[in-house]
Order: C-alpha cells, then structure tokens, then sequence
C-alpha cells in the first residue's frame, strides 16, 4: 500500500513538473502568471506528500496493532499479521499459520520441532509422496549463515497446488517449514497470500 501511494504522490510531481515545462517554453504568459501557476503546483504537490505520510503513517500504526507474535517454547518465534493469519497449535512442537483471506485452496505454512531427528530423514518422510521434487540448499530461516534443505514440488493439473519444506539443524533436531500453496492465477489474490506467508518466515528468530 505504501508503495501504491508513493507511486501516486511521484506521478502526480512529475505530471505538474512536465506542465510547468510546458508554460515556461510558451510565449502567451506572463511572468505573474506562471509565477502564481507555480505556486499553485508546489502547493499542490505539498499538499500530496503530506497526505501521503499522513496515510503512511497510519497504515503504519494500523499494521502494528494487528501484529502477532508467537514464541514456542522450542526456542523459535515469528510474527504475523492476525487480521489475515491464523496461528493454530496442532502440538507441543508444530504450529500451523493458516492464511485466512481469499485463495483458492488451503494456503499456510507449518512450522515444526522434531527433536532426535536429522533434516535428511525428515524430509524424505513429509516429501515421499510429492511426486518429482527438486532439491537445494541455501541459509535457514532465521540463521542465514547456517544452512538448510530446500525441497521444491510444483502439482501439475488444475488444483493450482505447490508445495515447499525447508529443513535444518536446530539444537538437538530439526527445525522445519513447510508451504502449501493453492494459485488461484489472480495476480491481487496470489500476492496478498504470497505477502501474508512471507511476513512469516521472513521474521523468524532462533534462539
């Protein structure tokens, strides 16, 4: 939103810019004229960046409030927006963050302890049914210098179904991720959900 509105404040500058432009090359106006035509525009533009930090900050403030933080006795937390994220305990070590706007099918990510457990044999266990996979590795959520195994299944036909499990060491097992992601191919509806989960692993904190 904020970028939207950032968008809209720079293109209404540059528009008013470009007229300006315009008047000073022409030989009909006077110097009272576009003096007081350049005033009016500056205001203008003043006037639209100041409501502009205005809605900023309180799209800010509103995003604050509906902030959610959850802290697992694991030594994991994350944080999430509540007004479209629902954190549901499935049990004393995995946490499913269950998108709860418009998508076209179950959209959330599971975030889970398995104590004793290497990442290698947990995913082969939640990924044997996916079909082909395809496999990296890159730094873990929450300890980018460490790393992780990353496992990638796309479904092929009309359920729009994609699915992710990210895996790593994490004191004495494995601490995973898991997506699962319906497409609808509406772009506004994809992004919102991309946006939500997103806000999820990309604030993790490992302790």
């Amino acid at each position: 939103m904020k970028k939207n509105l950032f968008g809209k404040v720079c293109l209404g500058a540059a528009t008013l810019g470009l007229i300006l432009g315009m008047a000073g090359c022409g030989n009909s106006g006077t110097a009272a004229s576009s003096a007081a035509s350049s005033k009016a525009a500056s205001s203008a533009v003043s006037s639209a960046a100041s409501s502009a930090a205005s809605s900023a900050a309180s799209s800010a403030a509103s995003a604050a409030a509906s902030e959610g933080k959850y802290e697992s006795k694991d030594g994991w937390s994350v944080r999430y927006d509540s007004k479209t994220i629902q954190a549901n305990e499935i049990d004393d070590h995995a946490v499913g963050f269950v998108y709860q706007g418009e998508c076209a099918g179950t959209c959330m990510v599971t975030v889970n302890f398995e104590k004793g457990k290497k990442p290698e044999d947990l995913a082969k266990e939640v990924t044997k049914t996916w079909g082909d996979v395809k496999k990296s590795e890159s730094g873990m959520p929450g300890a980018p210098d460490k790393k992780a195994l990353y496992y990638e299944s796309t479904a092929t036909g009309g359920s729009g179904l994609s699915q992710t499990f990210i895996c790593g060491e994490y004191k004495d097992g494995t601490l995973s991720f898991e997506f699962i992601f319906h497409k609808a191919n509406k772009e506004d509806i994809d992004m919102a959900v991309s946006d939500a989960l997103a806000m999820v692993i990309d604030s993790v904190e490992l302790k």
